[in-house]
């Protein structure tokens, strides 16, 4: 319940941090399978947004708006391509990709203390003396922290409510026992 406003706060931050950049879509129909040219194999559905091999803040934006049109599906098999690309070779471009996909908290695969731990490392990272990525980096790691944070307190809250409604259940049924009796004590007299 609280997941979704941070989800709102991390789009606006990501936009609020790109200042007067311009975001340009893709010239590609992104939801068309697409052939890497250097590699002769489907690039995904998300076409031209995975061939960057240094990916920029420009790039980010794009990659994170994308990814918020498609449908779980599409975010599955985009998220199993990035995670095996990542896992084969971890460059820059899949672990922005990976921490990215894993922060998506109506995903099935959503594990923000997995996306945190990926930041925390682009934040820590020189980036190549990309300034505007590391920021985003770290920008996005404190909120998406900050979601992992909140994700926990009300995990814990809920842990604690349903304990306190397994002991709150036996003393009810013990007052309307008593209740029933106090009735029929009533009535008698």
């Amino acid at each position: 319940m609280l997941i979704q406003p941070k989800a709102l706060i991390l789009s606006s931050a990501i936009v609020l941090l790109s200042g007067c950049a311009v975001l340009h879509e893709p010239q590609n129909d992104t939801n068309a399978t697409s052939t890497d040219s250097a590699a002769g194999t489907p690039s995904g559905h998300f076409g031209a947004m995975n061939n960057p091999d240094k990916p920029d803040i420009n790039w980010l934006f794009r990659y994170y708006r994308l990814i918020n049109t498609e449908t779980n599906m599409q975010l599955t098999d985009e998220y199993e391509m990035t995670k095996r690309e990542f896992s084969e070779k971890k460059t820059l471009k899949s672990q922005w990709q990976l921490a990215i996909l894993l922060s998506i908290p109506s995903a099935s695969f959503y594990d923000a203390g997995r996306s945190s731990d990926l930041f925390k490392e682009l934040t820590n990272s020189d980036l190549e003396h990309d300034t505007n990525l590391n920021n985003a980096a770290f920008l996005i790691y404190t909120l998406v922290n900050e979601q992992y944070r909140i994700g926990k307190k009300s995990d814990t809250i809920k842990a604690q409510l349903i304990e306190s409604q397994a002991v709150n259940k036996p003393l009810q049924d013990k007052l309307k026992s008593l209740q029933a009796q106090l009735t029929e004590v009533q009535a008698a007299n």
